[in-house]
């Protein structure tokens, strides 16, 4: 399939996507008007509780990393769209930062044993010394890495 092909596949695909969420948010009894009364209490409310929103937001970012929840992507999206794009990108980095550490400090501290376990062979006897070393894949660079949990 040549790439014309895939991306018309693809712009097909978001058009059908956008036509069936307008459809759903028309039969539901919303409409563009109300969107944008939506949007301007959102704004509305982080404006007034800046701090309060900021917190909650970097909370809600550290748990989608840290469980590994899909969403990232919206959660930055909306980062910038609440907060604009220079406190947007501060905070989402803040979130993402921090639940990426919480993820290693469980892996590192709390499920070493249990990932000991699973992944390191027999082979390698009871030395104890033994290092946990988990290939990792890049998907954008095609490339493998490897981390090692000690």
């Amino acid at each position: 399939m040549s790439k014309s092909a895939k991306k018309a596949i693809l712009f097909g695909c978001f058009a059908a996507l956008s036509l069936i969420v307008i459809f759903s948010l028309r039969s539901a009894g919303i409409d563009l008007k109300d969107l944008l009364a939506l949007r301007g209490r959102f704004l509305g409310y982080v404006e007034r509780n800046a701090a309060v929103s900021a917190a909650a937001f970097i909370i809600t970012y550290i748990l989608v990393v840290a469980l590994s929840i899909p969403g990232a992507t919206v959660l930055t999206l909306l980062g910038g769209f609440l907060f604009g794009p220079a406190l947007g990108v501060i905070l989402v980095n803040l979130g993402a930062t921090t639940g990426a550490f919480l993820v290693f400090l469980a892996a590192r501290y709390l499920l070493r044993d249990s990932l000991m376990e699973k992944y390191v062979s027999s082979s390698q006897g009871s030395t104890g010394n033994s290092k946990l070393t988990v290939p990792v894949t890049c998907s954008p660079c095609g490339s493998s890495r490897s981390f090692r949990f000690s």
